[in-house]
């Protein structure tokens, strides 16, 4: 029987597991399931002898631990279905997978532009009609949480489209997170209502304001400097 191994995103990593097992007749929730500090040879071994009905299975979560080769071996020989999550894992473990059984990477988006992709392909997937920017503003609020995004998405499935970005906004009822850089960019580039709600946001999540002000300060120390330099010599370099 195979080992099957699940990495990447830990949200997608779930979900191609429950999809993969469903494919092979076996529901996640009547497995047995061991994780962390419950994984060991002796703890794994009982679970691994087939059923009176043919195949059974396991599931094991690396997460926060480093499975030793013994381990893993003992995995890879089962006579039934072992799924693993490994969300991580290195060159070495990926190549045993990889010649020992099924190995199944998903995607780990994690800048707002891959994170928005992924929100407009799995909108598209379940039939929604999202706006691009109603997915940029998803992937802006939940960043890398790909299941936080996966539940408003289930949510929005129950209105009427078009789903624009201001009628998501008004469901979600939440901002995206401020950025200093953001800022900075907006006042140094003469615009003030940018910079305004950038620092609305900033202030809204418990930004200090001092130190958001001394961010300020160094960066137009800096700019004025360069500039009294550019007077004197000309140009500036790195040095």
């Amino acid at each position: 029987m195979p080992l099957i191994v699940f990495s990447g995103n830990r949200f997608l990593a779930e979900e191609a597991l429950r999809d993969t097992l469903a494919a092979r007749g076996l529901n996640v929730r009547d497995l047995p399931r061991l994780a962390g500090e419950e994984i060991s040879a002796e703890a794994v071994a009982p679970l691994l002898a087939p059923s009176l009905f043919g195949d059974g299975g396991l599931i094991v979560d690396f997460a926060g631990m480093k499975p030793d080769k013994a381990l893993l071996e003992l995995l890879a020989a089962a006579p039934v279905t072992v799924a693993v999550l490994d969300e991580a894992p290195p060159a070495t473990r990926v190549k045993l997978y990889e010649g020992r059984g099924e190995y199944h990477p998903s995607p780990t988006p994690q800048k707002t532009s891959d994170v928005a992709g992924w929100v407009a392909q799995r909108a598209r997937k379940t039939g929604l009609k999202l706006d691009r920017d109603a997915a940029l503003y998803l992937a802006e609020v939940f960043g890398s949480d790909l299941t936080g995004i996966a539940g408003e998405l289930n949510k929005l499935a129950l209105l009427d489209p078009p789903l624009t970005a201001d009628l998501v906004r008004r469901v979600v009822g939440r901002e995206p997170p401020g950025d200093t850089f953001a800022l900075l960019g907006a006042a140094t580039g003469g615009r003030p209502a940018e910079a305004v709600t950038q620092l609305r946001r900033l202030l809204a999540t418990g930004e200090d304001p001092f130190k958001l002000l001394g961010a300020v300060v160094w960066q137009y120390n800096l700019v004025a400097r360069c500039v009294a330099l550019l007077q004197e010599e000309g140009r500036v370099t790195e040095q």
